[in-house]
């Protein structure tokens, strides 16, 4: 059963002062102009918070008032775009949605998330899609506060753009207005033009190639997303399990004269212990390149140079010299070096006859840490400054894009973890739970459990290659899907 949600109140929430003349445009760089077009959505649970009309009424003119602030410092989510390579900072405002829930309660969510029918209603406008003013401009931040009727708690979701904003901005502009609203003063965000870095480009001139991954992530009917829980225990033990089983490789291949008891620092080889977010991405990649190999093997498709390709999502601020604030906002998150895997039968059985599942997965999160390793400020600034024409670095990476989706040989990864999301305090405490929303085909979007510990990721495929993924040995082994009753709050 879906919810049944009534909107009380659409307004426009403009900065608090008007945003000076010589601040008034704001330049995009190449990689916001490469972004998906589509909204970063978020939404944060607060249970058991009051409910009387004027505890409602002193909380929603709190958040408004707060967010105001917050677009002083934020102001181009208060802009709309002048055209394909700025934005006019006019202050024509933020839209604010207040919003009561008539029907359903907080757990009804948790319990049936990511169903669209419990989640879109709590969001101030579909992700994919563009959301537009009155005017017909389209707006770059929209806010929904829904008040749950029947059991007290409030939900604030956030679709910021993604042509202005990654993960990273969309943290620090929640911990920024939280600040201003409860008992912090609203930190430092800054708004920096970095086009001299990463200039902008005439993306025209890549046709296709730019617009079919764009137009992928903007509509892709036929999709099913589920959200699998890897509890933080269980992911301890599967990262024992690949320094386990790295050890037993290494004790086979030990130089002449060594004990074979002895234990080799891990420095000395390829494989070295993974992240917790390199040791799910593993799993999950590792169900995804299962699910391609069999629809090969179904087709009779496979070729022996096949290879799935992941992308892991680089965080560049503190990979720069010199390095950005974390707090600087747009998009200085890239997918510029991809992770390969080759789909023969080989490849798996060489793997297995190294440690089984666990040394697979030490491999595969190998893969991903070289990926990600390769990936430095200058790397991508010099693909930047490239050029953008079909034969350039950006139009060759587009294509591979498009050749390995349509293959159904990619998966993306966006690690959304540590970014203090469970730290939004508006005067409610923290969160209960905070979620994403249904994203694009072959995209796992991992994001913290409440604990630190564990990791949620959402995973958003065909429904078809879901039924598969869901009963993948790996992902029943490490996590709990949505569809087995997952709890978070």
């Amino acid at each position: 059963m879906g919810l049944k949600v009534e909107i009380t109140c659409t307004e426009s929430i403009k900065p608090s002062s008007p945003t000076p003349h010589h601040l008034r445009t704001h330049n995009l760089t190449i990689l916001d102009q490469t972004a998906p077009p589509c909204y970063v959505p978020l939404c944060l649970f607060y249970p058991n918070t009051s409910s009387s009309t004027q505890q409602r009424s002193l909380l929603t003119e709190s958040l408004k008032g707060s967010l105001a602030k917050t677009l002083n410092v934020y102001y181009p989510l208060a802009g709309r775009y002048r055209d394909a390579f700025a934005v006019d900072c006019n202050d024509a405002g933020a839209e604010f949605v207040n919003a009561r829930v008539v029907v359903g309660s907080m757990s009804d969510v948790v319990r049936q998330a990511p169903d669209d029918d419990v989640l879109v209603p709590l969001l101030p406008c579909r992700p994919r899609g563009r959301h537009v003013d009155s005017e017909g401009e389209l707006v770059l931040l929209a806010v929904q506060v829904s008040f749950f009727d029947g059991c007290g708690g409030v939900s604030i979701g956030v679709c910021v753009w993604h042509g202005l904003a990654d993960a990273c901005t969309l943290a620090w502009f929640l911990a920024t207005w939280s600040g201003f609203g409860g008992e912090g003063n609203g930190g430092d965000a800054v708004v920096h033009d970095c086009t001299a870095v990463f200039p902008p480009a005439d993306l025209s001139v890549l046709g296709e190639c730019m617009e079919r991954p764009r137009a992928a992530v903007a509509n892709t009917p036929g999709t099913r997303t589920k959200r699998f829980v890897f509890e933080g225990g269980k992911i301890a033990a599967l990262k024992r399990g690949i320094e386990e089983s790295s050890w037993r490789r290494q004790q086979r291949v030990a130089e002449p004269g060594l004990e074979i008891s002895e234990k080799i620092p891990l420095r000395h080889f390829k494989m070295q212990q993974p992240t917790r977010v390199t040791a799910v991405a593993a799993v999950i990649w590792a169900a995804r390149i299962k699910i391609a190999r069999d629809n090969k093997k179904k087709k009779k498709k496979t070729r022996r140079d096949d290879v799935h390709i992941a992308a892991m999502t680089t965080n560049l601020r503190s990979r720069m010299n010199p390095g950005f604030s974390e707090h600087v906002m747009g998009n200085l998150v890239q997918i510029p070096v991809f992770a390969e895997w080759p789909l023969n039968d080989e490849a798996v059985e060489n793997a297995a006859e190294h440690g089984g599942g666990s040394y697979y997965y030490g491999a595969l999160a190998g893969k991903l840490r070289e990926s990600v390793r390769n990936v430095t400020g200058e790397s991508v600034r010099r693909a930047a400054v490239a050029g953008s024409g079909p034969s350039s670095f950006l139009g060759g990476l587009m294509r591979r894009f498009v050749e390995a989706h349509d293959g159904g040989n990619l998966l993306v990864i966006s690690s959304w973890c540590r970014f203090p999301f469970y730290e939004v305090d508006f005067g409610l405490g923290k969160p209960g739970w905070i979620c994403t929303f249904t994203m694009s085909h072959n995209l796992a979007v991992l994001m913290d459990a409440k604990d630190g510990e564990g990791i949620e990721a959402w995973v958003t495929l065909s429904a078809d290659e879901m039924s598969e993924f869901e009963n993948d040995d790996g992902i029943r082994q490490y996590a709990t899907s949505s569809s087995n009753g997952v709890n978070a709050m």
